[in-house]
């Protein structure tokens, strides 16, 4: 029942009813007319003459007849009252089957309660394993229903305007332009089998323009598309307009005979001639065509019934030649296969999901929409889209545009427009995801000074890593990135020679606007501390080289206070270092003179160092006067000395007299070269090199 149900949603309802001369007829012969009426297609015909039959002789048989009837097309509510009357006779036998579809009718009317029962009874008296396990998918799918709450980020409400007819309308889709591609058969009333040729009885592709918020205008393609003799449908577009798909498909009565994917290519305004494509079809059914992707290469998705498929109707992909034709078809594999069936694919690009629905996972009634990602892993388990877009009845060919801000679902929910009971045919209805907005703000800040830095590269990454959007700072102004919900997301900061940062957090679970505030807090780099050389050995002569003196002073100048600290910092690492401190002039004025205040020089780079805590009994202070000059002084006895050559001689110079590991100098060694000369903060440079 159900898969003829499958088959009839491509093309809508081909039934009519026929009056028939039923005086004298005998109940044999009315019974024979049904039977007849069914076999040819002419399913209302055919309901008609069985309840003629039940008026006549009220059988549960007859009555359980009609309520397959009416389920197959869709009237659930009828088909749940036969399906009782049958069931209240007395010594009244229910077959297994019976008992299923009741359940399924059940399910449809939101009788869960009733309908669990009657599905776990089924289970208890069947023998089918496959469908045992199908009953408890739809218990499962009645627990998942009793769960679901309303979803008021989704509006789903019937197509506006004239695109919907009280007969059938599916697979509906975005063109580039905004406009509607879609399949339709236009009839306003019911087909009779026997007047096929004289009323527009195929399906034909339509295709509709929006204005003012309702749909209209509707245009079949030409006859390149809507070839005469087969239902044309299943319409789909690739990425980028330029390839149409769709199916083309013959009936037998009401059964899919035939059903083959053609493709064609944009010439101007026009389709070219369709081609059929040649490994994608088979000795199978093959329908619902949809263009995506599959590890970064282009595929086609589609639903067949081929023989090797786990039930039913089943979803598979072909790959993409180089040449634009398709290799041949693989499953989708089980994750999203059942044994039931899944149908009308549509692989949306701009998220990398592919849509399909199905009956065969649990689903709140018939047919719902369902949703799955690929990876490396496989496709991901299906999740079912809720409510709104689902229903308790069947909700195929669900679409969205590129940024899924808005879409279509075909269903036979009760608000549709119907040719005969409420849920007996297929309409369009629009979706409209409600954008709730997400944004993250970033400011990007010095970390000591919490000062805003202008030209910071800012980042936005997803899940896995990858960049998303590169935005750059502006001082006081944050950095502002659009989000989507129920993604988890970093941001990271890069500048100059700063470290950088990262922030991770999440939009899971946000039902209403929001701004997300993030600080990213950069780390300007600390220059390392100065590399302090360690103190010389015994009885080597070092030049302390910033501790210059202005003309007959004696006063340490702030300049030298970088080299007296490296001398402080060894005198207090190392207890047992002794030292003398040897202060110089230059040879103008008395040489008495110059003694005394070399010593006052001398002194006073020892007092620096005792008012740091240095024991006075460890320096010795000796003013050298004029007597020794800087070894880089060349005039003699004053004799054409410049300016600098006498400030190199106004100097101070250090002489270990007990090492640091306590060994004591025998005498001061005049001609010991000077190991090195301290340069400022304590860094070392060559002796010979000239300090001001």
């Amino acid at each position: 029942m159900r898969n003829l149900l499958l088959l009839l949603a491509f093309c809508g309802l081909v039934a009519g009813l026929q009056a028939q001369p039923i005086n004298q007829l005998t109940l044999e012969k009315k019974r024979e007319i049904a039977e007849e009426r069914l076999a040819q297609g002419d399913t209302y015909n055919a309901l008609e003459w069985y309840k003629k039959v039940y008026d006549e002789a009220a059988e549960p048989k007859t009555a359980f007849m009609i309520a397959d009837i009416d389920l197959i097309l869709r009237d659930y509510e009828a088909a749940e009252n036969w399906y009782r009357k049958g069931m209240s006779g007395p010594d009244v036998t229910v077959t297994p089957d019976t008992r299923y579809n009741f359940a399924v009718t059940l399910k449809h009317n939101g009788k869960y309660d009733e309908a669990r029962q009657q599905f776990q009874s089924y289970i208890s008296n069947a023998s089918d394993a496959t469908m045992k396990a199908l009953a408890m998918t739809q218990i499962a799918g009645i627990e998942l229903a009793e769960s679901m709450e309303a979803n008021d980020e989704i509006v789903v409400d019937i197509l506006s305007g004239d695109v919907n007819t009280p007969f059938t309308e599916a697979s509906p889709i975005y063109a580039s332009n905004g406009d509607m591609y879609y399949a339709a058969i236009k009839s306003s009333e019911a087909i009779v089998p026997a007047d096929r040729n004289k009323q527009d009885f195929f399906a034909k592709v339509y295709m509709a323009s929006k204005s003012n918020d309702a749909w209209g205008n509707s245009q079949p393609l030409d006859m390149t598309v809507n070839r005469d003799g087969f239902h044309n449908g299943n319409v789909a577009l690739s990425k980028d307009g330029n390839t149409l798909y769709f199916t083309r498909a013959r009936l037998e009565g009401n059964k899919l005979a035939e059903s083959a994917i053609y493709m064609s290519s944009k010439e101007g305004s026009a389709w070219s001639a369709p081609v059929r494509l040649a490994k994608v079809n088979g000795d199978y059914l093959a329908k619902q065509p949809t263009p995506g992707m599959m590890d970064g290469k282009e595929v086609l998705y589609f639903a067949a019934n081929m023989p090797s498929g786990r039930g039913g109707f089943d979803l598979y992909y072909a790959m993409r030649n180089a040449d634009g034709t398709y290799g041949s078809p693989k499953s989708v594999g089980d994750r999203i296969n059942t044994p039931g069936d899944e149908v009308t694919p549509f692989y949306h690009h701009g998220t990398a999901t592919l849509f399909f629905s199905s009956d065969g996972h649990p689903s709140i009634g018939g047919l719902d929409v369902f949703s799955s990602t690929y990876s490396s892993a496989g496709f991901s388990a299906p999740e079912n889209m809720g409510l709104e877009i689902n229903s308790r009845q069947d909700d195929i060919y669900f679409s969205a545009d590129a940024d899924k801000f808005q879409g279509f679902v075909v269903s036979n929910r009760p608000s549709g427009n119907s040719l005969k009971s409420a849920t007996c045919c297929d309409d369009i209805y629009a979706v409209e995801f409600v954008q709730i907005p997400v944004d993250v703000e970033v400011l990007a800040v010095d970390s000591k000074t919490g000062e805003p830095i202008t030209g910071v590269t800012v980042m936005l990454k997803d899940a896995s890593g990858a960049t998303i959007a590169t935005k750059t700072s502006n001082g006081n102004q944050p950095v502002t990135f659009e989000l989507e919900r129920e993604m988890a997301y970093t941001v990271a900061g890069t500048y100059r020679d700063y470290k950088g940062d990262t922030k991770s957090f999440n939009t899971v679970g946000l039902k209403e606007p929001t701004t997300i505030s993030q600080r990213l807090s950069l780390v300007k780099p600390v220059p390392p501390p100065p590399v302090e050389p360690p103190p010389p050995p015994a009885g080597d002569i070092v030049e302390l080289s910033n501790i210059y003196f202005d003309f007959d002073k004696a006063v340490i100048r702030p300049e030298a206070e970088g080299d007296l600290t490296t001398v402080l910092n060894w005198m207090n690492k190392y207890p047992a270092l002794q030292i003398e401190l040897g202060a110089h002039t230059d040879c103008r004025g008395a040489a008495t003179y110059n003694q005394q205040l070399s010593q006052r020089r001398a002194t006073a780079a020892k007092q620096w160092l005792v008012t740091r805590g240095v024991a006075d009994s460890r320096i010795k202070a000796v003013g050298y006067g004029e007597q020794r000059p800087h070894p880089d002084v060349k005039c003699q006895n004053c004799n054409g000395c410049t300016d600098d050559e006498h400030e190199l001689n106004r100097r101070v110079e250090i002489q270990v007299t007990q090492s640091a590991e306590g060994i004591k100098a025998i005498k001061r060694d005049e001609s010991a070269p000077r190991r090195s000369t301290l340069g400022i903060d304590g860094k070392p440079v060559d002796g010979n090199q000239k300090k001001k």
